[in-house]
């Protein structure tokens, strides 16, 4: 694993963050002598943290504009939320507020907007992939999926890209979710972070950006596409989607869905895909149960979906995916399904644009350690994305240099207070939340009522740094 780019060095005590929530302990002696948190992360990129070295991880503080706006804007109006300077990460690029903008219009209800940009992206380089092609049979664009994002002209919209492929040039899809770009084995070649801090309100600012390469061997050959017939071409585009919006991925299916639905009307606004409008089929991803899945994907390849985008976690995909792809044919990209790739991928049919959880542990580990963090506790959502992430976490915080001073699952409908005072009692230097919103909002305010908790510093994971959980816990008074 490969780390590609920089997180920027935290500000929230420059900026007046809450101490409890933020406060720096670094692993080097010198930089411990340090008040500026963004002097001891410098010195950090020059101290050796056991075996390894954050020397590759240039540290930079961003501009404040960089921050989306509209996210920036917390409920906590009068500057006193409870989660001021806690700090986490969110999977993809930074999300400006223009396509937040114009997400919010597609559907005016979103509150997060985890996956909406992987499912943008993954619309538009189907669209590209079949102009590639000239055709709407689906091996036939999986076959270009790799060539539209990689080795051609770098562009960043669906006019730009196509413009360069009806040249017959090749053309290079880097899009809202950071250069896209698939490896043989179907997934993304760079996996991108944005890390994020809550501010005064309980908004959300953007504090820094990490890129993650998953050094695949290049070698590596892709599945033969030509097996069978399957779906005939009709020349025109029509795409699917199977993100079933219930628990504990409700929010990233509907921010999911809204960013395919923005995707295909900005394609048909411009000139559709192979001369005609791309047809959106109606949503009808059922309750994400095993029969409804099953009976969402038939549905789909009954109405002629050439390709559907979904899969909201292992469950639904591991059920959709022979039906979509093993047997009908047909090409399935998964924006959100942060699941390990499966290892039957049906003929080269199955592409993934999400974060793996060894991935996201992993950065998370290292975020921890970059805030100088070298001893945290973890509070746990049960559930099996959640615990996915702890062994790569652990992994990351011991090998540089750091351990793991204890762990809690946290019940959002239960007391959890006795797990938390056990936790504490270990004498962690952070907490760290892996969950969603309902456990971090359970953890938090839990901590918050014990003397040792509050003055903890807490980081969290992906699902965890949303508005929501910011409104959940509230205002310090």
């Amino acid at each position: 694993m490969r780390f590609a780019s920089s997180l920027s060095a935290p500000a929230s005590l420059e900026r007046g963050g809450n101490p409890r929530m933020h406060a720096m302990h670094s692993p080097c002696s010198a930089a411990r002598t340090l008040a500026s948190a963004t002097v001891a992360l410098a010195l950090l990129t020059s101290c050796a943290i056991g075996s390894r070295s954050v020397a590759k991880e240039k540290l930079n503080e961003l501009p404040a504009e960089s921050s989306s706006q509209t996210e920036a804007q917390g409920p906590i109006t009068d500057g006193t939320s409870a989660v001021n300077g806690m700090v986490g990460i969110r999977p993809g690029a930074r999300v400006t507020d223009s396509f937040i903008q114009q997400l919010l219009e597609v559907d005016s209800s979103l509150t997060s907007f985890i996956g909406a940009p992987e499912a943008y992206d993954a619309t538009i380089v189907i669209a590209l992939a079949a102009e590639a092609a000239r055709t709407d049979a689906p091996r036939r664009i999986a076959e270009q999926l790799r060539s539209v994002t990689e080795g051609g002209t770098a562009c960043v919209s669906y006019r730009r890209c196509r413009n360069w492929i009806l040249k017959n040039a090749d053309a290079d899809y880097d899009g809202i979710s950071g250069q896209l770009s698939f490896v043989p084995s179907g997934t993304v070649r760079e996996f991108q972070f944005t890390k994020l801090q809550f501010n005064k309100s309980g908004g959300i600012e953007e504090a820094g950006s990490l890129a993650v390469n998953s050094d695949e061997d290049e070698v590596t050959k892709a599945p033969n596409l030509d097996l069978g017939t399957w779906a005939q071409p009709d020349g025109v585009l029509t795409l699917g989607t199977l993100l079933p919006q219930v628990e504990p991925n409700s929010d990233r299916a509907r921010a999911a869905l809204a960013g395919v639905t923005l995707a295909v009307r900005q394609i048909n606004e411009e000139f559709g895909t192979l001369g005609n409008k791309v047809v959106l089929l109606p949503d009808a991803s059922g309750d994400g149960t095993p029969g409804s899945t099953q009976a969402a994907a038939n549905t789909l390849v009954d109405l002629g979906a050439d390709a559907v985008i979904g899969g909201t976690d292992a469950a639904v995909t591991e059920v959709a995916l022979p039906v979509i792809s093993g047997i009908a044919g047909r090409l399935f990209i998964s924006p959100v399904d942060p699941a390990p790739q499966p290892a039957e991928r049906h003929h080269g049919l199955f592409f993934r644009c999400s974060v793996p959880p060894t991935i996201e542990g992993l950065v998370l580990g290292r975020l921890a350690l970059a805030e100088g963090f070298v001893r945290p506790a973890l509070l746990i959502a049960n559930n099996a994305e959640s615990l996915q992430l702890v062994t790569p976490f652990s992994t990351a915080i011991t090998e540089g240099g750091g351990s793991i001073a204890g762990q809690a699952i946290i019940d959002p409908a239960a007391s959890n207070t006795q797990a938390i005072a056990d936790m504490l009692a270990a004498g962690p230097d952070a907490v760290v939340i892996i969950g969603n919103s309902k456990v971090a909002t359970a953890a938090v305010l839990e901590l918050l009522n014990a003397e040792a908790g509050a003055r903890l510093p807490i980081l969290g994971s992906a699902g965890t740094m949303t508005r929501d959980f910011a409104q959940a816990v509230g205002s310090t008074r």
